[in-house]
């Protein structure tokens, strides 16, 4: 996993990791079990002219316990380095194979 999943990575992510049915690893996810659904209305200041928009719906999954101001954390937490991505190594995939080599 890594820290750009949004939306709806966070709930299939959440499910998966209450119910202990894989081994997340990577970094903390960019949303939880919560997140706002896309269905938004834009609105404008009127004296600046600053556009923004305002979610109108929110989604949840039945998880408990997870804190909402976090994303959902891996079990094993691995940053790849942007030396490793220039070099054109996975740094969580190597991870995960030596792990499945321990085990």
């Amino acid at each position: 996993m890594d820290g750009d999943g949004q939306s709806t990575s966070g709930h299939v992510l959440s499910l998966i990791k209450e119910s202990n049915r894989a081994t997340l690893i990577g970094e903390e996810l960019a949303s939880n079990q919560f997140c706002t659904g896309n269905q938004k209305t834009g609105l404008k200041l009127k004296n600046t002219g600053v556009s923004y928009q305002v979610a109108q719906t929110a989604f949840f999954t039945t998880v408990q316990g997870f804190p909402r101001n976090r994303g959902i954390l891996p079990d094993h937490q691995v940053i790849q380095s942007i030396q490793d991505y220039l070099n054109n190594i996975d740094t969580v995939m190597d991870y995960a194979i030596k792990l499945i080599k321990e085990n």
